[in-house]
């Protein structure tokens, strides 16, 4: 095999591996024109007034995607459906994917579309705990631990 050979297999061989995330949607609603400003709102918070259901979007990271990668992708899924927001947002984390799924909306009244989201978005700061990610988790028992999952909840 020449050099020239050896380094495009290499290249896409490393191009193969690179974090990805993928996007999926099925829709339970009409879509609107696509717009910016989707925001999120993990399980738990406050779904905004007069909130019509438009679809239920899926994101998965893959080869490495970090967690805030699968969140901007839900909201560019939610842009695109012209969605005011992401809620109910469920994450799952595993040791090769982290997948985000949750319930995108549109505020069916002009003003409440400019106003609503704003303070789920505060909620989601609130509910973004991650139980193996805080510092007592390592040295916890498993009782301990057990409360710490319940803390994050």
């Amino acid at each position: 095999m020449s050099l020239p050979r050896i380094v495009v297999a290499f290249l896409l061989c490393a191009c193969s591996f690179a974090p990805e995330v993928r996007g999926s949607h099925v829709l339970t609603g009409s879509p609107g024109r696509p717009h910016p400003g989707a925001k999120i709102v993990m399980v738990g918070g406050a779904m905004p007034d007069h909130a019509e259901e438009v679809a239920i979007v899926q994101i998965r990271g893959i080869r490495g995607a970090a967690l805030p990668e699968v969140i901007a992708g839900l909201q560019a899924e939610a842009n695109e459906l012209g969605c005011d927001a992401v809620v109910q947002v469920q994450v799952d984390q595993g040791l090769t994917m982290v997948s985000a799924t949750g319930v995108c909306v549109r505020t069916t009244t002009p003003a409440l579309a400019q106003t609503a989201p704003a303070a789920p978005a505060t909620r989601a700061v609130v509910h973004t705990c991650v139980a193996a990610e805080l510092p007592e988790w390592k040295t916890a028992s498993a009782v301990e631990k057990k409360a710490l999952v319940e803390r994050c909840r």
